[in-house]
């Protein structure tokens, strides 16, 4: 993986899962790129950021929800 793959995970990670900036996804995830195994329907694709931001903020919501019951 080259460097510039590598730096784009890194600030995907920190950016949109640790400090949870959906707006961080319109910058990082391509119109037409796709989202693999995240899904429930098999034959479903999720695509671009219109697709992935439900599946972003009922992940967040989830352990936030955890986090609020300790």
């Amino acid at each position: 993986m080259s460097e510039e793959n590598k730096a784009l995970v890194r600030r995907w990670f920190e950016e949109v899962w640790n400090k949870g900036r959906e707006e961080a996804i319109d910058e990082m995830f391509a119109a037409e790129g796709i989202a693999h195994g995240l899904v429930e329907e098999g034959d479903k694709i999720m695509r671009g950021p219109v697709d992935f931001k439900p599946f972003f903020r009922k992940f967040r919501s989830a352990f936030q929800e955890c986090a609020e019951r300790q």
